[in-house]
């Protein structure tokens, strides 16, 4: 139903993401300082008759606080990311990543915790004998990639309604942060075919 941690890794992992984590304060300071809010205003005030108006789209304080919110929502959602997301799914893009990166140190401790895990979040029934058991059969290597798959997977779909609450965040902050921006780029479009129009 919601986006896997897996996927929300691309957004989460990047630079801008977490680097977004603290920009809600250091917006807050620099945006809500009256001497820069007086500032922009004068500046829009003198820039009414811009070739395109584009400058004073750039300026306005609406898009300052929808870029400014949009970059809290953003920083709140990469912020619970960190908090909750487990550090395999940070580390690995995908289960058989995991798994060829892990099959080789993963001790038969390590396998039976792994498989207790996912017999929580998946709700299996699976016993921790029999798993012992299978572990020691002559496919003890399937096992193993099995159990490790699916660990994988497990801590993927883990935390549902966090995974819901994040993408949200994430996408509510994504439309606030390019709406100023897309608008911006369709004035200059428009102002640019009323131009070409003029000279044909």
């Amino acid at each position: 139903m919601f986006p896997k941690w897996s996927s929300l890794r691309v957004i989460g992992n990047s630079l801008p993401a977490r680097l977004a984590v603290v920009m809600p304060f250091v917006g807050y300071m620099i945006l809500f300082n009256d001497k820069l809010v007086d500032a922009l205003k004068l500046v829009a005030d003198v820039l009414p008759s811009c070739a395109d108006k584009a400058c004073v789209v750039a300026l306005n304080l609406a898009n300052l606080y929808q870029l400014y919110f949009g970059l809290m929502f953003i920083g709140v959602a990469s912020f619970i990311y960190q908090l909750v997301c487990h550090p395999h799914i940070k580390r690995f893009d995908s289960a058989e990543a995991f798994t060829l990166a892990v099959r080789g140190v993963a001790t038969t401790s390590d396998l039976l915790a792994y498989h207790a895990v996912s017999d929580r979040i998946l709700k299996h029934s699976s016993t921790r004998d029999f798993v012992a058991g299978e572990l020691g059969s002559v496919d003890s290597e399937a096992v193993k990639l099995g159990i490790l798959n699916e660990y994988y997977r497990a801590l993927d779909v883990a935390h549902s309604l966090t995974r819901g609450g994040v993408s949200l965040l994430y996408g509510i902050g994504l439309t606030l942060t390019l709406a100023p921006s897309l608008r911006t780029a369709w004035r200059i479009i428009s102002s640019l075919d009323l131009i070409s129009n003029l000279h044909f």
